[in-house]
């Protein structure tokens, strides 16, 4: 068995080796919305996660994100297969609507939208900076964290999924999607994209 120090240096091994990021995975119920929707819960605040952390939505920046709402698959910048729409804070989680491009425009799109709908990829994963953390027991400072402030960096559709509570909840059946204008980009915002961000948590998770 496994105890929770091994548990620990695995995962931060695997900090180390993917550029410092830490993925989640869950699982749930899938409801039925357009043929080019989805709704995704984004992240939530369990404390059940396998990396032990608790995330505070109420201190997710949505600010950088919203400026630039794509929806990638299993984190590759090079395949953006959706815009997210009608983000929502919730002190449990955080949930969204992903709008797939039409039919045709994009095969990589085509081909996840098609496994979503189908019930074979259910999984998300959101990557967050955390800005401000704290021990969960401060006499156990390397064990579970509290994140009580973070940035919202990215969030993808994957295969492979850690948190119980999160993934898509709601997936679809209809029409053509019509996108709207990005919401403009503030000053702060713009700062970030600068900015440089080297290490940022994520979670995945599944619904089946």
């Amino acid at each position: 068995m496994i105890d929770r120090r091994q548990r620990l240096a695995a995962i931060e091994a695997l900090r180390r080796q993917d550029g410092g990021m830490l993925r989640r995975f869950a699982s749930a119920q899938v409801s039925t919305l357009s043929d080019y929707e989805i709704d995704v819960t984004v992240c939530t605040s369990t404390a059940d996660a396998l990396d032990g952390d608790v995330w505070v939505m109420s201190g997710v920046d949505l600010t950088r994100f919203n400026a630039h709402p794509i929806v990638l698959f299993s984190h590759d910048m090079s395949q953006p297969i959706g815009r997210a729409s009608n983000l929502k804070v919730t002190p449990a989680a955080i949930t969204a609507r992903v709008t797939f491009p039409q039919a045709g425009i994009s095969p990589k799109a085509d081909e996840v939208r098609g496994m979503v709908k189908a019930g074979i990829i259910t999984g998300v994963s959101a990557g967050i900076l955390p800005t401000q953390v704290e021990p969960l027991d401060k006499w156990n400072p390397h064990a579970g964290q509290r994140v009580n402030k973070s940035i919202l960096m990215e969030f993808s559709i994957v295969a492979v999924p850690a948190d119980a509570d999160s993934g898509v909840i709601g997936r679809s059946a209809g029409s053509v999607p019509r996108f709207g204008a990005p919401p403009a980009t503030s000053m702060r915002a713009a700062a970030l994209q600068r900015a440089r961000a080297p290490i940022y948590a994520e979670r995945n998770e599944r619904r089946a």
